[in-house]
């Protein structure tokens, strides 16, 4: 079993007439890795995860003259599992899993509009989306005397985005590949 802790920081920020002001500016997150079933010679080592992550809350505001547009409260909070297949062969290794990430988030947002004698203001308070995807992703790595050469590819999918905006490269929910490499140091 590991104990795994996250962090995530959101700096506080004023430029110009935009400032993002978060309510800490670290959250910790927290989860667990439980080894299932060990790798031995023929059989792959398998362990689930989960894994708890959270973004301080925040608040974000901005205005161009008597107009302003206001985000307060903005949580974003995910939990994520996994279920990993590993294998390892001397030079290269390799795993293989899915799982499933879970969003929530809400803001309140309000806006304040002035333009040729004309004013208004609107205000949504506790808005609300909340949003569950399927991951399956496959690694290979180098292994070498001091440093791990890391790729992984993979396509997360699923859950609905309710949004009233057009995007060129189509809905903000639709499925999506991603591709990552890293180094590992170590002795």
């Amino acid at each position: 079993v590991d104990v795994l802790v996250s962090a995530a920081y959101v700096p506080t920020v004023t430029s110009g007439s935009v400032s993002v002001t978060p309510e800490k500016n670290l959250q910790i997150g927290y989860g667990v890795r439980v080894g299932l079933l060990s790798e031995s010679i023929v059989v792959p080592g398998v362990s689930f995860t989960y894994l708890k992550r959270d973004l301080p809350t925040t608040s974000i505001t901005g205005a161009s003259g008597n107009n302003s547009l206001s985000i307060n409260n903005l949580k974003v909070n995910t939990t994520a599992w996994r279920v990993v297949a590993s294998k390892s062969l001397l030079l290269f290794s390799f795993a293989a899993g899915g799982g499933m990430d879970k969003y929530d988030q809400s803001a309140d947002i309000s806006a304040n509009v002035s333009s040729a004698g004309f004013s208004g203001n609107a205000s949504v308070a506790g808005t609300a989306q909340s949003m569950q995807r399927t991951n399956y992703f496959f690694d290979a790595a180098l292994n070498l005397p001091l440093f791990k050469l890391v790729g992984e590819v993979g396509q997360v999918s699923g859950g609905t985005v309710q949004t009233y905006n057009g995007f060129q490269g189509g809905r903000a929910d639709k499925s999506l590949q991603y591709y990552s490499v890293g180094l590992r140091l170590g002795l």
